[in-house]
């Protein structure tokens, strides 16, 4: 019975690490057709400023889906973002690379 379940786990186990590297490479292609066709810096790690909320807010952008991104702000939560709403892209020294409005 311990090498069926041991046996269970290593399938599931390998599936899983499967479905991750399809869902990096759907990731990757969001973020490229984000760049090419917005003409944005969007990329796993990039510091953002968004103004449309009551306050400035930073954030780092952590994923990708479709022709958004995702970032988590410094309140703490995620948000979907499309890649030309009110955010700055910025270098990690605050330095803008990229403002849209």
């Amino acid at each position: 019975m311990d090498k069926e379940i041991d046996a269970l786990f290593g399938d599931v186990s390998r599936i899983l690490g499967e479905l991750q590297e399809v869902q990096d490479k759907d990731i990757e292609a969001d973020f490229e057709y984000i760049r090419n066709y917005y003409g944005v810096p969007a990329h796993i790690g990039v510091c953002i400023e968004y103004s449309g909320g009551d306050k400035l807010m930073d954030g780092i952008i952590v994923s990708a889906r479709g022709q958004y991104i995702i970032a988590i702000l410094d309140d703490g939560h995620e948000y979907t973002f499309h890649p030309t709403w009110r955010l700055r892209y910025l270098e990690s020294n605050g330095a803008v690379v990229e403002e849209v409005e």
